[in-house]
């Protein structure tokens, strides 16, 4: 099996693709329209490791990088785990 290392899936993305700063370990793939896809538990890992507590990661999540979906250029993907 071929894997692909992060830098050329990067220069892949559709044009005007969306790449989160300081996020690359929360990548977990693509979307069909060749744009990344992020995974909700990952960026919360990420910023509880961070340093915040889990309900401010949660709200830092939920403010300032779940609210630039609607532009369609990256997509999170929510474990059923975080769903409820």
């Amino acid at each position: 099996m071929q894997t692909i290392d992060l830098a050329t899936l990067k220069e892949n993305l559709e044009e005007g693709a969306v790449i989160l700063d300081g996020l690359d370990d929360c990548i977990v793939g693509v979307c069909h329209n060749n744009c990344l896809v992020y995974a909700y538990g990952q960026l919360l890992k990420h910023f509880i490791f961070s340093g915040m507590s889990h309900s401010e990661a949660i709200e830092y999540i939920e403010y300032n990088i779940c609210s630039l979906t609607p532009i369609g250029k990256f997509t999170i993907m929510y474990e059923l785990e975080y769903m409820t």
